[in-house]
């Protein structure tokens, strides 16, 4: 009976990690062949998006933490009487600028959702 390699965390994260054949096959201890049959399984593609899925989920919600942390700090500096106001200002303009680039993730994101449901669904891509 054939390995399912789509059920393989170590396969799937060595997949998500190295984008050639050849650093595949180092971390696995796969062959070249079997690393070209396992990337044309339906199966293993599938479980390898939904796992890129999930790697991505884990790493915007430890951002969004980590995030939520500073706002606060940045927050507690800017409430402080004894700060001097140049420090205010910079602290100010640190959250300015991290809520700028978090909008701009959750747009990207969101478009990529949408990109990748147009695929799987066989939409057209200009529509979205």
């Amino acid at each position: 009976m054939a390995k399912n390699y789509a059920e393989d965390e170590t396969i799937l994260a060595a997949f998500i990690s190295f984008h050639r054949i050849t650093d595949i096959a180092k971390a696995t201890g796969l062959s070249r062949r079997t690393i070209y049959k396992i990337k044309a399984n339906k199966r293993f593609q599938d479980a390898l998006q939904e796992h890129k899925s999930a790697v991505l989920t884990a790493a915007v919600n430890r951002m969004r933490e980590f995030l939520a942390e500073d706002v606060g700090i940045l927050q507690e500096i800017i409430k402080n009487p004894d700060t001097p106001a140049q420090t205010k200002v910079y602290a100010f303009q640190t959250m300015s600028n991290a809520l700028k680039d978090w909008l701009t993730i959750t747009d990207l994101n969101k478009r990529l959702d949408d990109l990748v449901a147009s695929v799987a669904t066989g939409a057209h891509i200009g529509s979205i």
